[in-house]
């Protein structure tokens, strides 16, 4: 009898608002990350130390969603061939342009920035404070995961 794949370990983004607290969108780098970062400890708890990333049709671009989400993984400790000039800065994984972005909009045009950034403010969240409420989920992740 032949079998198809196994999925040994995953993690969404909508994962990280339930059980982590993440109140930042879920549809965006930092969260890309924190999603990769889940999985590769999930993974590592399983007993998974290798892989290798298959986007499908995605195109691996640097700075996306994609390659964020394969920073998590990396993190996580599971080892997969990867390019390092493939991957988000620091800035853009923890939220930091997301931030500097809110802080510069909200001086200059407010209901632009009550515009733009409504769903963050919906959840409780002021925008400029992303970086930290990233740094807080991460840990509480980290957390649940010791290495």
């Amino acid at each position: 009898m032949v079998k198809g794949d196994s999925i040994v370990a995953f993690a969404s983004s909508s994962e990280l608002g339930s059980d982590y607290g993440w109140q930042g969108s879920t549809g965006n780098v930092p969260a890309s990350y924190l999603a990769g970062l889940l999985a590769g400890l999930k993974a590592k708890k399983n007993g998974i130390a290798n892989g290798v990333l298959d986007v499908g049709r995605h195109r691996p671009t640097k700075g996306s969603r994609v390659t964020a989400a394969l920073k998590g993984l990396v993190d996580a400790g599971v080892k997969i061939p990867y390019g390092e000039e493939i991957l988000p800065g620091e800035d853009r994984l923890s939220g930091k342009h997301v931030a500097d972005y809110a802080k510069k909009l909200a001086t200059a045009d407010e209901a632009n920035y009550r515009k733009r950034f409504s769903q963050y403010l919906r959840r409780g969240i002021e925008p400029g404070n992303i970086p930290s409420h990233f740094e807080e989920v991460k840990q509480k992740i980290l957390a649940k995961y010791p290495q």
